[in-house]
């Protein structure tokens, strides 16, 4: 028999999968029974359903909702949940969406139980739920979904309700970031949560208002549909603007104003993003130049137009931030400045997007009030593959005190000049700045109360950057007390690559009456002139760094993944063998990797690492006696990968532990060690990246231990 099939637990970063709070375990598998308990499950007809409004109905296969009445149903007319059996519900969203903040449709058991309420977004929904005792209420054992606006549209089919023969038992988590959590990919590049803002953002007739001008869909678009848009000056011409604009909005920070545009009998676009006191604005030439306006307003970062095709370009525009954007305006155009039009002038125009950031990312469609996301999304756990294979990251609640991490326009400089989105970053996009220093002591920096947030004194921090080498040959960081005007980090060098970015970090405390520093992520003092290409500035409170958070104009804070304490679906108290395979940044004694328990603190295995970065191991019984305390094998670091084993024998009254292929310690117990909770969170602070878990109700041969761990 393999390893594999003893196993009653198998957790495998390299499966890289999950969502919905869930990060799937290999083993246990899911096990359902084969019966459809809805038997019209693919919904050809109404058969077998009730509707309590007349705007819920069956067309094409779906039930569609078309703004039924507040609380109207969708029921299954048969009973189908019993008492305390398990059912795994599934079904497909599509075409979702609503005019009120809280559209949203609920999974309910018929007598209003609740089983499901974040149905608010196109996709297939599944969850497990279990019936609690009848209560007299009529219907009660029957399933319905129920609208909680009046305003919700949506298509709803493939239903499958099934009974639960074994659950998958899978980790839970809970993920509180999405916009500041981001990953390294399997393509190196690093994944952020992006989120479109504008409402509607290719119904132009829907929440878009045209003034003077009219707007008509059907037209060929870019991608090969019939979803573009004619955008048509119906004005007097002397003294109205033929606009298409959305009002309502508030996105404050760096950000990204785009749309998709073609010429029509003009060439010229404008683009406006009005803000409070001022505005972004420029020009773009469609007639195949590829021109952006000669004077765009002086809170534009960058003025972008790409051709991809077929006459087709995509035009954006970026805003330093200075001031909220409340309104966007795409505007017909006769040349570069004139902004009024002939009547009759038309352009077309297609999927626009307003986002946080330099560059303009993949188009996101949103067609409803929820904001549609993409890239790391809140409800999936976070696979990093930046040590090769995939991991489950987790990390604790983070903070970048660096107020624009990309956007190095308020950096200050000495002999050095900065350009703003001169090449491709880490991110694949083209959103990394060049520092060129023009002579010796030339310096970037970005120092309290302008760029970073003030910092606490006799605290660690680290500070981190990615860096790419261009004509400079000499890399120096520094770090300086403000407060003090002395430095606390003064040319440290550091390793750039001409070919690859990399990642630098630095960790300091600061010194007593420390409040403000000024962090230097290039400093010459030495005499080193030439380019230098930077990305990704953090500053962060601990003792190393975790993965990066990006800031657009204020400091953003990534909060804490958590997996709850977790029970193997299957355990044996007499014999068992607990199996991690983990790497961990930490640097210092504030944090663990996984590790059994048993109930509260007692019959506790795992390790460590303590202040001098070595991994220390230990061993709990039933009433916390501990043959194995702090024990250090080797030179284990932080930083290091390993592959650990803790094999129980409850009966025999012996225990021993394997790390990295050997037996490292075989402990007698004085009491039995009842451990049978995975416990596999952060404690303090560091980030832990789970590479596998393995559980055996049993006590495996130490043969098939040192392979395991091998």
């Amino acid at each position: 028999m393999s390893l594999y099939d003893k196993a009653s637990l198998v957790f495998s970063g390299k499966a890289a999968a999950g969502k919905d709070g869930k990060a799937y375990n290999i083993k246990p598998v899911e096990k359902l029974k084969v019966d459809e308990l809805i038997t019209n499950n693919k919904l050809l007809t109404s058969d077998g359903w009730a509707f309590s409004d007349s705007n819920i109905t069956v067309a094409n296969g779906k039930i569609v909702f078309n703004e039924a009445a507040q609380y109207a149903t969708a029921r299954w007319d048969t009973d189908v949940f019993e008492e305390g059996k398990t059912y795994k519900i599934s079904f497909k969203v599509e075409d979702f969406g609503g005019d009120a903040s809280n559209s949203k449709l609920l999974a309910q058991q018929a007598n209003n139980t609740q089983i499901d309420t974040n149905i608010n977004r196109d996709g297939k929904y599944s969850f497990y739920y279990t019936p609690g005792a009848p209560d007299g209420t009529s219907n009660q054992n029957k399933f319905q979904l129920k609208t909680v606006t009046d305003s919700v549209k949506a298509k709803v089919s493939d239903f499958s309700i099934k009974e639960v023969e074994q659950k998958a038992n899978d980790f839970t988590f809970t993920r509180g970031s999405n916009l500041t959590a981001t990953l390294e990919g399997a393509d190196g590049l690093i994944k952020k949560g992006r989120e479109n803002q504008l409402l509607y953002s290719n119904q132009f007739d829907t929440t878009w208002t045209a003034v003077s001008a009219s707007i008509t869909g059907g037209q060929q678009g870019y991608d090969g549909s019939t979803n573009a848009w004619e955008l048509k000056a119906i004005g007097n011409g002397s003294s109205h603007l033929a606009r298409l604009n959305q009002v309502s909005l508030d996105v404050s920070g760096v950000s990204t104003f785009s749309v998709y545009a073609k010429a029509g009998n003009v060439n010229w676009i404008r683009l406006n993003g009005l803000k409070t006191g001022t505005n972004i604005n420029n020009y773009f030439d469609l007639s195949g130049n590829g021109a952006v306006g000669a004077s765009p307003s002086n809170t534009v970062v960058e003025s972008k137009i790409e051709s991809i095709g077929s006459g087709w370009f995509r035009i954006s525009l970026t805003s330093k931030g200075d001031y909220p954007i409340t309104e966007v305006r795409i505007q017909v155009a006769e040349a570069d400045g004139d902004e009024i039009p002939a009547t009759n002038s038309y352009v077309f125009i297609q999927n626009s997007q307003l986002e946080q950031g330099l560059a303009a990312t993949p188009y996101i469609d949103r067609t409803g009030a929820a904001y549609s996301t993409a890239g790391v999304l809140e409800n999936e756990p976070r696979y990093d593959y930046s040590g090769g294979d995939a991991t489950l990251l987790l990390e604790p609640l983070r903070r970048n005190l660096v107020k624009h991490s990309e956007y190095l326009g308020d950096y200050n400089t000495s002999n050095a000049t900065k350009t703003i989105n001169a090449l491709t970053s880490p991110e694949g996009f083209n959103n990394a700045a060049t520092i060129n220093v023009t002579s010796n002591s030339g310096s970037v920096y970005a120092q309290s109360g302008s760029v970073v947030e003030s910092v606490e004194a006799e605290t660690k921090y680290t500070f981190s950057f990615y860096v790419k080498r261009g004509t400079n040959t000499e890399n120096y960081l520094a770090v300086r007390d403000q407060s003090a005007e002395v430095f606390i980090s003064e040319d440290v060098a550091y390793t750039a690559s001409t070919t690859e970015w990399k990642r630098i970090s630095h960790t300091f405390t600061t010194p007593a009456g420390c409040t403000s520093i000024r962090l230097y992520p290039q400093r010459y003092s030495s005499g080193g002139q030439g380019t230098t290409h930077l990305f990704g500035i953090q500053l962060e409170k601990g003792s190393c760094v975790t993965s990066y958070i990006p800031t657009y104009g204020s400091a953003g804070t990534r909060e804490a993944d958590v997996i709850p304490q977790y029970t193997p679906s299957k355990t044996n108290l007499d014999k068992y063998t607990f199996f991690a395979h983990s790497h961990s940044d930490r640097v210092a004694s504030d944090n663990r990797a996984p590790r059994l328990k048993g109930d509260g603190n007692s019959s506790l295995m795992g390790h460590f690492v303590n202040p001098d970065g070595k991994k220390q191991f230990f061993f709990d019984d039933n009433e916390s006696n501990r043959p194995l305390s702090k024990a250090t094998f080797g030179s284990f670091e932080a930083g290091d990968d390993t592959k650990y084993a803790f094999v129980v024998d409850n009966i025999a009254l012996e225990a021993k532990l394997f790390i990295d292929g050997a037996l490292r310690e075989t402990m007698s117990l004085t009491k039995r060690a009842d451990a049978k909770i995975l416990s596999v969170g952060t404690s303090n602070g560091n980030p832990d990246r789970i590479k596998s878990i393995m559980y055996f109700p049993e006590a495996l041969e130490d043969a098939d231990v040192v392979s395991l761990t091998t």
